[in-house]
């Protein structure tokens, strides 16, 4: 909602809790989505306005909620109300938060702390873990995927289970992994009621992918990748996945750059190149590295790779991605020495080898689009230097 857009008049309230018209004031419509609640989301609309000041009370369905989560809602909201009474909670003129939308989020966030605290967890550097609290950017993360109520969604690096529950509320069926089992208190906590999901605490990257998917059939993989597997992570599903029909994965921003790069880039390189084999990538979120518990050092971005079978037709799979490994064994050498060193072919075989290709003999692999390196790889199994 525009910044200074005006809601028509209306003010919701849950249990006692009363919200004031106030003077001079304009806000955004806020949803606010408990990460403990029921299955069930429910939305509390909070909408300020010029005027006179006004009480009213509407009713709001909530669903099954428990005390202890209605007790926490209204505590936020006496906050909420008390902030906006001292004047503390006033829209800035120029672009950016809505005051009461940084506000809530900083409650979010606060609340999966708590769950966190109450269960002894600690972080695990050698994990990678960056936990999501925000629910407008996890609900953004789903919608972006495609997930609909026929999905099975593979979920990899699930941490505290807060975009698990909102893919949850969409998909079929979801299978969330993680390797830390520290973390098996809080999911129980944070998946309560949906029936829809399995937790699997096993290292995704040692997984018998073929015998995977045998049992669960074709799926989409959305996940909050940890950083440190990323590369290997994807990889793997690129080599290994027959059933995966694409991925909607947060990563580094620096890794979705190469992600979706073009030849001739800096950021250009082989992930690229194996990515275009099978689908096409594109970045469709950036994501402040504010939106994170704990703050990581760098902002992210969501990369959805939506999966196109025969995209780039070539002979060989595996005689693809080791012509790609080749071009870029070493990028400041020339493709010529790159396959002379590879494939310890003859300078003058190697040179025949990039004419029949169509490649200048002194290319670099960063030059070389998905496409014309498809054609290269066919010429090295023609070649019987690849099969």
């Amino acid at each position: 909602m525009p910044y200074g857009h005006e809601l028509q008049n209306k003010v919701l309230h849950c249990g006692n809790i009363t919200i004031i018209k106030t003077q001079a004031l304009y806000l955004y419509a806020i949803a606010y989505v408990p990460l403990c609640g029921e299955r069930n989301l429910w939305l509390l609309y909070l909408g300020l306005f010029r005027g006179a000041f006004l009480s009213q009370s509407c009713s709001l369905r909530s669903g099954t909620l428990t005390p202890t989560y209605r007790r926490s809602l209204i505590s936020s909201l006496q906050g909420i109300i008390n902030a906006l009474l001292n004047g503390q909670l006033v829209p800035t003129p120029h672009k950016g938060l809505c005051p009461l939308t940084l506000f809530l989020r900083l409650e979010l966030m606060s609340e999966l702390k708590t769950v966190l605290d109450r269960h002894g967890f600690r972080f695990k550097k050698q994990f990678g873990q960056n936990f999501i609290s925000d629910t407008n950017l996890l609900s953004s993360i789903v919608e972006a995927s495609g997930v609909t109520k026929d999905t099975t969604v593979v979920e990899i690096g699930c941490g505290a289970g807060t975009l698990t529950r909102a893919i949850a509320e969409k998909a079929k069926k979801v299978y969330a992994f993680d390797i830390d089992r520290d973390l098996q208190p809080v999911l129980a906590e944070t998946l309560k009621g949906l029936d829809n999901v399995e937790v699997i605490f096993r290292d995704f990257n040692k997984l018998n992918l073929k015998e995977f998917e045998r049992e669960i059939g074709e799926y989409l993989v959305v996940a909050n990748l940890p950083y440190y597997i990323t590369t290997p992570l994807v990889t793997k599903l690129l080599e290994e996945g027959e059933k995966v029909q694409g991925l909607s994965v947060m990563v580094q921003e620096e890794v979705a750059l190469r992600f979706c790069a073009q030849e001739n880039t800096p950021e250009y390189g082989s992930i690229t190149a194996a990515i275009a084999l099978k689908g096409k990538a594109q970045i469709v979120k950036r994501v402040s590295r504010n939106l994170f518990y704990p703050r990581p050092n760098v902002d992210s971005a969501v990369v959805k790779i939506t999966f196109e079978r025969g995209r780039i037709p070539v002979k060989s799979a595996a005689a693809y991605r080791q012509t790609v490994k080749c071009a870029f064994l070493n990028r400041r050498k020339t493709l010529e020495n790159n396959l002379v060193n590879s494939f310890k072919v003859s300078r003058e075989t190697a040179k025949e080898i990039l004419s029949l290709a169509g490649v200048d003999e002194k290319a670099r692999g960063e030059t070389l689009s998905p496409m014309r390196l498809g054609a290269l790889s066919d010429i090295l199994v023609e070649k019987g230097i690849l099969q």
